[in-house]
């Protein structure tokens, strides 16, 4: 009996860490800001890239406001996803120049409401969701 509970046990912690590791893998990339559901096509000027890569750090770079034309980063940081919450924790938040990616909170709290190796849809409130369209370049 003991022997089969801790079969069960391992099962579902495999599965559940596998299901997890996969979404993590679908954040991975190179995520540019399409708009919301409301945006025309070609509307949005300066478009946010979020860039979420493997090994946790994560940079947002935007052409109008970065300081570096070849390289215009306007936050970098760390980012991890949790699978419960089903939300993106931005954390240890540096920002050069003036710009800011929604909040200077200390952890900016992405709310994941749909993710493939293509598209990302995520809202910024729980409660008053608006869903911001992203589309992987890369991908």
């Amino acid at each position: 009996m003991k022997i089969s509970f801790n079969l069960v046990l391992v099962v579902f912690l495999f599965s559940n860490r596998t299901c997890s590791q996969s979404i993590n893998e679908n954040l991975i990339g190179h995520w540019l800001y399409v708009g919301t559901e409301e945006t025309k096509k070609g509307e949005i000027e300066c478009p946010d890239l979020l860039v979420l890569n493997k090994n946790g750090n994560y940079s947002i770079l935007n052409d109008c406001y970065g300081g570096d034309i070849e390289n215009p980063i306007v936050e970098q940081g760390q980012w991890k996803f949790d699978p419960k919450e089903n939300k993106i924790l931005l954390t240890n938040r540096k920002f050069f120049g003036n710009y800011i990616f929604h909040d200077s909170v200390p952890i900016l709290q992405l709310y994941v409401k749909m993710s493939t190796d293509k598209l990302l849809n995520i809202c910024f409130d729980r409660e008053e969701c608006i869903i911001e369209n992203y589309e992987n370049i890369l991908g």
